[in-house]
């Protein structure tokens, strides 16, 4: 009965082809164990193969070395952009808050004005202010009015500018 040990430790034709094989990795040293001996270094083959080895890994260490330079300044740049969207988000939520601000101003006022019975003209739909009593000074509900349509400017302008 052979041993389950030894399958595995004997390269096979289909494992060679499916191993993958790194830059500059030679596929049938990939199963060798590197164990060198003080004798083995006056070798000549021997100081070739290490010296072949030694110049793939300083090649693979440029690469990683730029890989990960490249790394950093990505890491950069996507901070660098997140921060834009942090701020084009704040810019969104302000302008949309101040043009839902001031057309509920300008919709509150519009409805005191429609209201007032001193004005001629009467609108049938608008019985009654809904929020400012009827009593309000006319100069406040102008102040109201001029509020909300100052917000609706800034709103509409600041999602022009965002654009």
């Amino acid at each position: 009965m052979s041993d389950p040990d030894d399958e595995s430790t004997e390269p096979s034709a289909e494992g060679a082809a499916s191993a993958p094989s790194g830059k500059g990795k030679r596929r049938a040293m990939s199963n060798v164990g590197l164990e060198i001996k003080e004798s083995d270094l006056s070798n000549p083959i021997v100081a070739k193969f290490l010296a072949d080895e030694l110049e793939d890994l300083r090649g693979e260490l440029g690469d990683a070395r730029k890989i990960i330079a490249e790394s950093h300044s990505t890491n950069i740049k996507v901070a660098v952009l997140e921060e834009r969207l942090n701020t084009k988000r704040a810019v969104e939520i302000l302008s949309t808050g101040a043009v839902a601000t001031g057309s509920i101003l300008i919709g509150l006022a519009g409805g005191n004005l429609l209201s007032d019975s001193s004005t001629s003209r009467s609108v049938d739909v608008v019985a009654e202010p809904l929020i400012l009593p009827a009593s309000t000074d006319s100069g406040l509900v102008w102040i109201i009015l001029s509020l909300g349509v100052i917000l609706l400017i800034c709103g509409v302008a600041a999602k022009a500018i965002k654009s």
